[in-house]
């Protein structure tokens, strides 16, 4: 049997289509961000980069980051296949000799002719098989490899120079053990496999056996070579060999079962894995906005820019024609565009169920619990890890984590359900307002008009003299930023606790308990690490006076409130009877709440 080594291997071509467009639809929907963080500034600035590059070598270069990590890392180490290879052209697979490393006195014909060498090497069946299969089985495994970068300077004009990025650990040194692991596997399996694609090639060839290049799927290739292993299929017993891979691929497209009832074992699927379908990250980060804004609320920060507007419009404080002049004169002339204190309440109300927002059923009763929950199952987590309470508790640290999992899984949901609708909008709009706050109370003419060091004792300072007392602004501080801190952490750690894994641990407590924690410092409320989690929860914990008996007594398991994934809205008949019952009518944010 002729052996083809331009078969057409049709997902790598799907793959490197599918990222392409998935760079265009990422980049596009980062451009259109209103006010985008520093990492969605730099995600922007590589994917245009690699925008760029695919227009301008768009045959050259490959964007399936799968291949082009496999790519690089089997490069890197030349040895493994014997050969550089290249970006496949359209799913075929391409390679040449490696090249001609510089030695001193070596004559430019023995370099030149070396070179020729090398070009003419190319591509042979048994580098397509190990290539081919080793890309197959790191799809099947569903190994996630680094994300690209353009380097603009690559070694050789015709080189590709969209790269995996090397400098994004641990992903480059997991993906490089993965790729080990799974050439190990490749090579046990070279023998039957080397027999294998041939027969894959002969049945995807459109115009039967010979005609013209077959197409093959190197995830395909993979599964197959597995159940042919199952079977105990192997290179020197190759009878039959074409009724055994027909068998095999018919098991893995799904086409019917050839095996019999009794070698068809018994297997749930995995239930725990679409979790994290119900929880969608952007909805679990407003939800920190909200905190932060309803802490400045019960601060009164919001009332304290309100007064100063008031007074200056009064001419009741001297302020000279400058920055603090123009800021209040903006704030006052958007005072008909901004949200009203009632407004925000009632955000404050469906997201987080503070008291105070229109009585609608849209109230978020079920949020103290689960966040109070959570923060007391990370605080009792590390708390066992001392000898003392280890011997003291009922539970191992295994059982511990499994707690926290749970606490963190049914908190985010809640988060994820109540940040649909204009909630994130409202979110948007209070961060800018936020922002616009602080720069005014932070201005030197406002501090100077009352003695304040900073925007806090300018607020303390309002507050005592113009709306009847000062508040804890420490504490309201401390909160806000810890809110910040956790729903920043939910929101990026989805994968942790949605995980259906009963081994690995949500919180790496020894790392959070030892003498140099990674931490994420200023950048905590952006990057938060676990330690700057544990260090969050310890101090929400502090500040609302949550003592230790409450502490253990709140971290026991219990059963989540009944809740959707999104929001549902009942039928207008539906709502009309409620009406008609003396019922208020509940619109799309408001349902599916536990009454």
């Amino acid at each position: 049997m002729a052996r083809n080594t331009g078969i057409c291997f049709r997902d790598l071509k799907q793959r490197d289509s599918d990222a392409r467009n998935t760079i265009n639809e990422d980049a596009q929907t980062l451009a259109q961000k209103a006010v985008p963080t520093d990492d969605e500034k730099a995600s922007l600035k590589r994917l245009q980069g690699l925008q760029t590059r695919l227009k301008q070598a768009p045959k050259l270069e490959v964007a399936d980051n799968l291949f082009v990590a496999t790519r690089d890392a089997l490069n890197q180490n030349p040895g493994l296949i014997g050969k550089q290879i290249l970006n496949h052209t359209d799913g075929v697979l391409k390679a040449t000799g490696l090249p001609v490393p510089a030695a001193p006195g070596l004559k430019l014909v023995a370099v030149q002719k070396a070179a020729a060498a090398a070009a003419a090497a190319g591509i042979d069946f048994p580098d397509v098989i190990r290539i081919s299969l080793l890309l197959g089985l790191l799809s099947a495994d569903a190994i996630a490899p680094p994300r690209l970068v353009w380097n603009q300077t690559p070694q050789q004009p015709n080189d590709p120079e969209i790269i995996a990025d090397t400098s994004d650990q641990p992903a480059w040194a997991n993906f490089c053990k993965a790729v080990y692991s799974a050439y190990g596997e490749v090579q046990a399996a070279f023998p039957l496999a080397s027999l294998v694609l041939p027969i894959l090639d002969a049945i995807g060839d459109p115009n039967g056996r010979g005609g013209r290049k077959g197409e093959v799927e190197t995830r395909e290739f993979a599964l197959l070579m597995r159940c042919l292993q199952s079977k105990g299929v192997n290179a020197s017993q190759p009878g039959q060999l074409e009724r055994r891979i027909n068998e095999c691929l018919d098991q893995i497209q799904n086409v019917g079962d050839a095996r019999p009832i009794s070698e068809i074992g018994i297997a749930l699927p995995n239930l725990n894995g679409p979790t994290g379908y119900d929880i969608q990250p952007r909805n679990v980060e407003l939800i920190g906005n909200m905190i932060c804004a309803s802490m400045l609320e019960d601060l009164n920060a919001f009332r304290v820019v309100d007064k100063l507007a008031e007074l200056w419009q009064d001419a009741s404080i001297a302020l000279s024609s400058g920055t603090a002049g123009n800021l209040l004169y903006a704030y006052w002339k958007e005072t008909p565009n901004r949200m009203s204190e009632a407004e925000r309440r009632n955000f404050y109300s469906m997201t987080l169920g503070v008291p105070g927002g229109k009585e609608n059923g849209g109230t978020n009763r079920d949020f103290s619990d689960l966040w109070m929950r959570f923060v007391a199952s990370v605080s009792q987590l590390v708390r066992q890890k001392s000898v003392e309470l280890q011997f003291q508790s009922k539970f191992p640290m295994s059982v511990m984590q499994q707690q926290v999992k749970k606490a963190a899984r049914d908190l985010a949901l809640n988060l994820s359900r109540h940040g649909y609708g204009m909630s994130y909008y409202a979110a948007v709009e209070l961060q800018q307002q936020i922002g616009s706050m602080i720069d005014l109370l932070g201005d030197v003419d406002i501090m100077r008009i009352y003695g304040a060091r900073d925007m806090w004792q300018v607020i303390d300072a309002v507050s005592t003299l113009e709306l009847g007392g000062p508040k804890n602004s420490s504490r309201y501080r401390t909160l806000a930023t810890c809110g910040a801190i956790i729903t920043k952490w939910l929101a990026q750690n989805i994968d942790r606790y949605t995980a259906n894994s009963f081994v690995a641990d949500v919180i790496d407590v020894n790392d959070v308990l030892s003498a140099y924690p990674h931490t994420a410092g200023p950048l905590a409320t952006s990057k938060p690490t676990d330690y700057d989690l544990v260090n969050a929860c310890e101090l929400w914990r502090l500040e609302t006076g949550t003592a230790d008996t409450q502490t253990q007594e709140m971290s026991q398991p219990r059963e989540a409130p009944t809740t959707t994934s999104l929001p549902i809205q009942i039928p207008q008949i539906a709502r009309d009877m409620l009406e008609q019952a003396g019922v208020p009518s509940l619109g799309m944010a408001m349902q599916a709440q536990r009454h």
